[in-house]
Formats: structure tokens, C-alpha cells, sequence
């Protein structure tokens, strides 16, 4: 899938007053507005950007957060700072990113940056999926490597996947474990910086799904779903989560959002025709590659693997969950020659990049000082202690 028409939107719309401006030069785009426009006036007499006076033009950006249109004068409406999150032009009191995205002190503080706080939202969803959804799925836990990267980068982990299927979300990026050389580790999951909190959550729980997807679907099942039914159901449990939540803009972004072609929609109709449990059933076992509009019954075609008859009816127990290690353990290695990265305690660090990892009593600061295809180099901020990790002390 071409990465512009994947998930998380393009630029807001651009308007002027007495003629239209279309920064990426499609006319088109900007003539869909032009009704609404023609009868627009500034909400008051200075530029909602730097304060000052309009001059002869008024230019309009719609917020892509709140909606609104704001009013722009000509100087501003030609800044090339652009806050990545509203797609309003921004004079001043901006962040700038890693990879040039820029954020305005608006949104910079609803955005989530750190690491540590991305592996808390992260485990947050994990638990809030698995308990909501614990009657018909079972998210995993424990092997999954997490890691949080910029717009550059992730780029460059697509151009990396090769032949193995990945989620094409630009916003997102999952990779199942095919190798030997990560035993500890089975799903690979990165996810942008710099994103709203709402959809940084329901990017987690889409990436989280496509593990689930991976340890359910049989191989052949796999191989015959479509992949925009695959990535439709993946946006429908993020869509179940923004309505758990209550997050309008979550759920108004997935439901704009068109890279699935239609099956999300599709999948949200199933759903509340024929129930969660019919979906699920039928990702597994169904006869059909694809959901279609106009036989949406067809989700009960299903083919139910035959099962052994139980020979004992004792409950289930299950083992206590496992301690976290009182000790650094590299799990695995993510490699590409661009962008490497080492799943050290189920974090996900590339050179350069810092992390506060749980212990069994205690957590330690760590900053990833090295990587290659065998073992990565540590440094301890506290102590400025220096250590190698290898597979040897992960088995």
C-alpha cells in the first residue's frame, strides 16, 4: 500500500478569501469547501496565529483537532512550520521533533513523546483489551518487544519488512518474530512518536491485534484473508476501544480514515448485527477472504475445525504470572542495518535511546550505546556502568 494513503491523514484544508490557495496544489480538494467559505468571516480582526492584522487576504485552515476553521493572514498561511498534529500553521512556542515534525504548545501537551510513557500507555491498552475483550480473545502478553520511533525511521522499517506482511500504518509498525535469533521474543511492535494520546492508544491496540491475528489465524487462513479485511479488523478493535473509552476524535479518525477500503465499516456492521463473537469466529475459521456489503450474513459462514472430545472435566488452572527478571535480559534483536533495535526486558531500544527498565525490586536507567545481529551494548546512566548483553543470557 502506497504509505501516503495509509493511516493517519494528510494535511488539513487551506481557503482564501476573494481566491483559494491549495498548498499541495490540488484545486480539487480545495473547491469542496468553497460553499462553506464564500460566507465565512473572520471571527475577529487579527490573525489567530501571530495576533496581527489579516492585510488584504483572509486564509482559512481547518483544525484538525477541534474542527474549526482559523482565520490566517498571508504572512502566516506561508510558514513552512506546520504543526503535524492540527495541520495549523505556527509562528512561535512550537516543538520540533527528531525528524522535522513540528508540534504546536497546543497539542504538544497532548502528544506522547517519552518512551517510558509510550510503554505505559502501551501495557495499559494490552490489560484494558484483555480484560474487556477476555470472553472472545486473548492478547499476548510477555512476548511482545515494544518500541516507539520517528517518521524517518519507520519509513525505513518498512523498507525492511521484505516479503513478511506488515501493518501498512504509517503510524504504526508489527512484525512477527521469523527468526531463531530471538527466542524470547514473538511480535515485533513499533509505534510513531508524537501522536495524540487517543490515537497513540488506538494505534497500540490495532498493532496489538495484528499479534493476536498472527497466533490465531491458521496459516492458511491467513494466507486467503485480504489484507484490508485484515488491517479492517484490526481498526475495528481499535474503534471497540475508543468507544470504551469514550474518545470521539479516536473514533471519528477511524471511521474517516479509507485505507481499509470499507471494511472496518463493514466489520462494525457485522458486529452489531450478528455480535462480536460471530466476527471473531469468523476471522478464524471463515469461508470468505472478505467481508461484502451486501452479504454481510455470509460472517456465519464458517468451517469449525473438528475437537477432540474432553476426556477430563478438572477446571483449568493456570500458572501464576512470572516475576519480571531482577536482572537485564536481551530477548531478542530487531535488526535492520538503518535501524537495529534490542528487546531488552520486552523494551525495544535502538542505539542512542534511553529507557527506565522494571526490575523484580527495583528499575534501572539504561541507555542502548550499540547493536548487532548477536548482542548489544548498554550503559547504566546511573552508575555509568558499561555492559554487554548476548542471546547466551537470554536462554
Amino acid at each position: 500500500m502506497n504509505l501516503q494513503t495509509a493511516r493517519g491523514g494528510g494535511p488539513g484544508a487551506v481557503l482564501m478569501y476573494h481566491r483559494i490557495v491549495s498548498r499541495s496544489g490540488c484545486w480539487l480538494a480545495a473547491l469542496c469547501f468553497l460553499l462553506g467559505a464564500a460566507d465565512s468571516r473572520a471571527s475577529s480582526d487579527v490573525c489567530d496565529v501571530c495576533g496581527g492584522p489579516f492585510g488584504e487576504h483572509i486564509y482559512l485552515f481547518q483544525d484538525k483537532v477541534t474542527g474549526e476553521m482559523k482565520h490566517v493572514c498571508g504572512n502566516c498561511a506561508r510558514l513552512s512550520t506546520v504543526c503535524y498534529v492540527c495541520g495549523v500553521p505556527v509562528k512561535s512556542g512550537y516543538k520540533t521533533l527528531s525528524d522535522g515534525r513540528v508540534i504546536c504548545a497546543r497539542d504538544a501537551a497532548n502528544v506522547v513523546l517519552d518512551g517510558d510513557d509510550g510503554q505505559r500507555v502501551f501495557d495499559e491498552v494490552e490489560t484494558t483489551l484483555n480484560r474487556s475483550l477476555s470472553r472472545f480473545m486473548t492478547f499476548p502478553e510477555g512476548d511482545v518487544a515494544f518500541g516507539m520511533t520517528d517518521r524517518v525511521n519507520i519509513q525505513e522499517l518498512f523498507k525492511f519488512a521484505g516479503n513478511d506482511y506488515t501493518c501498512p500504518n504509517v503510524w504504526g509498525y508489527y512484525q512477527p518474530n521469523r527468526g531463531e535469533a530471538s527466542p524470547g521474543t514473538a511480535h515485533f511492535i513499533f509505534v510513531l512518536s508524537g501522536l495524540p494520546r487517543g490515537a497513540f492508544r488506538a494505534t497500540c491496540a490495532h498493532e496489538l491485534t495484528h499479534a493476536w491475528v498472527h497466533e490465531n489465524l491458521s496459516a492458511s487462513r491467513l494466507a486467503r484473508l485480504s489484507k484490508d479485511t485484515h488491517e479492517g479488523f484490526c481498526e475495528l478493535i481499535a474503534y471497540k476501544l475508543a468507544c470504551a473509552e469514550g474518545d470521539e476524535a479516536a473514533k471519528r479518525q477511524i471511521l474517516a480514515n479509507q485505507y481499509t477500503r470499507g471494511q472496518i465499516n463493514l466489520f462494525i456492521a457485522a458486529q452489531e448485527r450478528y455480535g462480536f463473537n460471530d466476527v471473531v469466529d469468523w476471522m478464524k475459521y471463515g469461508d470468505d477472504s472478505q467481508l461484502y456489503p451486501d452479504e454481510l450474513e455470509r460472517v456465519r459462514n464458517v468451517t469449525m475445525p473438528r475437537r477432540a472430545a474432553r476426556v477430563s472435566t478438572a477446571p483449568i488452572v493456570y500458572p501464576p504470572a512470572p516475576p519480571p527478571p531482577d536482572h537485564l535480559v536481551l530477548k531478542g534483536i530487531f535488526w535492520s542495518a538503518n535501524h537495529p533495535a534490542a528487546s531488552i526486558n520486552g523494551r525495544l531500544l535502538g542505539p542512542g535511546e534511553t529507557a527506565r527498565i522494571r526490575l523484580a525490586s527495583t528499575n534501572v536507567l539504561i541507555r542502548c550505546v550499540s547493536v548487532t545481529e548477536t548482542e548489544a551494548e548498554i550503559l547504566q546512566v546511573d552508575s555509568g556502568a558499561k555492559q554487554v548483553l548476548k542471546f547466551s543470557q537470554a536462554q
